[in-house]
């Protein structure tokens, strides 16, 4: 792994998600992008800053793989992996188990992205689960001889349940002191039109337990039109005092995702933003721009350009990890038919950016800037030494110090590199993983 990736990944994702707009803040309502507050601090300490929100959110991470829902979630997936029972296979394609080995992934790799992901893939599965729901409710235990689940249910039930050992010494003893229920979906029937369906899923739900207690539960809410586009989707993950959620909201005017990862009242990592336009069928189709080309007199072909500035106006996205937070706005509106002009050059197009475009990086805590980003030109010469000369990003500090972001978090973060080797011996440790540690002295 590169030294500079976590945070340098951060930087440059926030960029890109920050496709937003000049009239509101991604999370960042009390911040004035154009004209930050700064906090009084050196670049030195602001880079410390940064570094010690990476180790804190690992060492958050060390207490999140002691979680019993997490083991139990781990072992689980690991029992299910090499049963070809009929309604192991069954429950092994649909939402529920993706979500739960994401989770187990969780553990090996800790990152949000793969259970967010899980989240949205399942829906397509959901469906199919109560297709069959009713053939396979009951009770299913893991039989040790066997190494598989009953294929059979073992008692009646109106939820599939599954239970099992919660971690490997419960599984040497032999205990099956953990369950895991799915409740019967709930749908929304209808000639969803859009989707080519005629039932949705509304709540979908499973939980944990250990020992008789919830130690995880997820909840799947959603709400559609009479096409089937949703309007509301929301997805909430929990185990003891973690949380993770996602929530999405959709009207012909105003689309918006967000994501945040919790660990009681700590935030992780939370991102997500808004995007304003015409968001409609209608609104696709008049941006598209038709040009008639003629080949010979009375012959040729329509060539179409799509407008995207006329669907989407403008937008706010941000980033926080843990106290650092990125905020960014855009006005594709005015910016993305100058950036489309090939007769601007790049000053006129960075020039373009700095006015239709702001990011900035704040803490959290109180919303005063780390740095404010700034479009500039650079030149670059190729392998056959030609120069070219193009739009790139730099960060401008309280002191009106710059840096690229590719210097400003290339050095500087062994700390952070021995917490996330500590956090994977831990991992080793626990599950048996051969995970290889982040070598330091890799700068590229």
């Amino acid at each position: 792994m590169k030294k500079k990736m976590l945070f340098y990944a951060a930087g440059i994702v926030a960029l890109m998600i920050t496709s937003c707009g000049k009239e509101e803040n991604g999370g960042g309502s009390d911040i004035n992008l154009d004209n930050p507050t700064f906090a009084k601090k050196t670049v030195a300490e602001t880079k410390a800053d940064l570094e010690n929100s990476g180790t804190k959110m690992v060492g958050e991470l060390k207490s999140l793989n002691q979680e019993k829902g997490m083991q139990a979630s781990v072992m689980f997936v690991s029992l299910m992996g090499g049963d070809n029972s009929a309604v192991a296979y069954k429950f092994k394609a649909s939402g529920s188990y993706k979500v739960l080995y994401a989770v187990s992934k969780l553990s090996a790799r800790p990152q949000l992205k793969p259970v967010l992901k899980a989240m949205d893939e399942g829906e397509d599965d959901l469906t199919s689960l109560l297709d069959s729901f009713d053939a396979y409710t009951g009770v299913y235990e893991y039989d040790f001889t066997t190494e598989s689940f009953s294929t059979e249910p073992v008692e009646p039930s109106n939820s599939i349940i599954f239970r099992f050992p919660s971690n490997k010494e419960n599984y040497d003893a032999q205990v099956l002191n953990a369950s895991l229920e799915i409740p019967r979906p709930q749908i929304v029937e209808g000639n969803f039109s859009l989707v080519n369906a005629t039932a949705l899923p509304s709540n979908i739900a499973f939980y944990i337990k250990v020992d008789g207690v919830t130690a995880l539960s997820y909840t799947f809410v959603a709400e559609y039109k009479p096409d089937g586009i949703p309007t509301k989707v929301e997805n909430t993950l929990t185990m003891g005092t973690w949380e993770m959620k996602q929530t999405y909201g959709y009207s012909e005017t105003k689309l918006s995702l967000n994501y945040s990862f919790k660990h009681g009242s700590t935030n992780i990592i939370s991102f997500g933003g808004e995007v304003k336009g015409n968001l409609t069928k209608d609104g696709v189709e008049n941006a598209k721009d038709s040009t008639w080309v003629e080949l010979f007199p009375g012959e040729g072909y329509y060539q179409y350009d799509y407008k995207f500035e006329k669907v989407v106006q403008n937008a706010n996205a941000y980033f926080q990890l843990m106290d650092i937070k990125i905020v960014g706005q855009m006005d594709f509106q005015h910016l993305v038919p100058i950036m489309d002009d090939q007769n601007k050059t790049p000053e006129q197009q960075a020039e373009a950016m700095n006015q239709y475009a702001d990011l900035v990086v704040v803490y959290a805590s109180n919303n005063q800037a780390i740095a404010k980003a700034e479009a500039y030109v650079v030149e670059e010469t190729d392998e056959w030494g030609e120069t070219h000369r193009k739009v790139d990003m730099r960060l401008i500090f309280a002191d009106n110090s710059k840096s690229t972001l590719d210097s400003y978090f290339q050095e500087g973060f062994d700390g952070l590199i021995d917490e996330m080797n500590s956090l994977i011996a831990e991992l080793n440790q626990t599950y048996g993983w051969k995970l290889e540690p982040i070598e330091k002295n890799t700068q590229n």
